[in-house]
């Protein structure tokens, strides 16, 4: 009779009288710790850049999807439990002026780390991740003066993501709009508050307006005009 002994994937055939011993590799080998040790330290890598704001959640993606995948909500959690709450006041900017002068355009060119926030996401701020800087883009009133007022404070602030809240931390926010601020909201929501406090808010207002023709284009015009 034969025995039988099976360890780590190899088949081990041996007789009674231990006169011969056959090996047979069966399945496959346990993979080295050391590949998942490393792979583990690369993902510690990813997450203190990530948390650090050296990466975005996307470009984090692009280099291990399935852990983020795995591990979404986790790594917002972290990356909001262990990010400090903001020390100073987080500045105010307005650009006024008429549609389709460029108004968001300029406001882009103020940061290469933003954030745009639409009337379409309402209350989400899914995509925020302590960039430098906010864009509330062509707003007419969709955020009340209260959360105006705490986004541009110094005190500690929480926004709502899907599935959670993240700390707001952004050094300043930009505002585009086609009217003045005391335009924003019905008048009582106005009368409610203190504009004058909203308007110390304020660092500074642009007023933008578009580009005058040139003079060729004015001469132009006026003959257009002048022929019958």
């Amino acid at each position: 009779m034969g025995s039988y002994n099976i360890r780590y994937g190899i088949l081990q055939l041996g007789t009674t009288t231990n006169k011969e011993t056959i090996n047979e590799e069966i399945g496959t080998r346990p993979q080295p710790p050391s590949r998942k040790r490393k792979a583990t330290e690369e993902q510690s890598q990813l997450l203190k850049k990530y948390c650090d704001n050296e990466i975005t959640i996307t470009e984090m993606t692009q280099y291990d999807n399935i852990f983020v995948m795995r591990n979404l909500s986790r790594i917002q959690q972290l990356k909001s439990y262990i990010t400090k709450d903001r020390s100073s006041t987080t500045d105010l900017y307005l650009i006024i002026g008429h549609p389709g002068i460029g108004k968001t355009t300029f406001a882009i060119t103020l940061s290469k780390n933003y954030y745009i926030k639409t009337a379409n996401t309402e209350k989400w701020w899914d995509g925020y991740e302590q960039q430098e800087l906010v864009i509330l883009d062509d707003f007419y009133g969709w955020l009340q003066p209260t959360e105006i007022f705490n986004l541009a404070d110094s005190k500690s602030h929480l926004v709502q993501i899907k599935g959670g809240l993240v700390k707001f931390t952004s050094k300043a926010i930009v505002i585009t709009s086609n009217k003045i601020p005391e335009q924003w909201w019905k008048r009582r929501t106005v009368m409610k508050y203190d504009m004058c406090a909203f308007d110390r808010r304020v660092n500074m207002t642009w007023k933008k307006i578009a580009q005058q023709k040139s003079q060729h284009d004015v001469e132009k015009i006026s003959s257009t005009e002048e022929s019958p």
